[in-house]
């Protein structure tokens, strides 16, 4: 996969709608000036790592739901939306999925995390 967002890889917006409201509480619009418009996230969790990207640096450009993974989870095939994907400037693209200690802790998320990490592995070696 191609990580320079200059390629239009990931460039076409997000990959599904921010829901109206979620299990965190209510979606919030972040004005992001990194990225010239309004960064639309799903949880208080979100918005916090939105602003410390903001103002990192190292980060050239940030973008919500980025990507639409299929997995296989128990027998299903499912269709996940990773929350950010973050571009460095160093040339890395990190994906990252946020979540709260509790729930990351859980056993059926961290199998999902790891299915996620293998697509994007795959993904990564085209």
């Amino acid at each position: 996969m191609n990580t320079n967002p200059e390629s239009g890889v990931l460039q076409h917006g997000r990959s599904r709608k921010v829901v109206k409201r979620s299990n965190c509480g209510h979606p919030v619009k972040f004005a992001s000036q990194k990225c010239g418009r309004s960064v639309h996230l799903e949880s208080p969790l979100e918005y916090d790592l939105a602003i410390q990207l903001e103002f990192d640096p190292s980060v050239i450009l940030f973008q919500e739901q980025p990507l639409a993974l299929k997995i296989e989870y128990n027998g299903k095939i499912r269709t996940v939306y990773p929350d950010l994907a973050v571009y460095k400037d160093d040339g890395s693209t990190l994906i990252i999925e946020v979540k709260d200690a509790k729930k990351a802790s859980q056993q059926e998320v961290i199998e999902k995390f790891e299915l996620e990490r293998q697509v994007l592995v795959s993904l990564a070696g085209r």
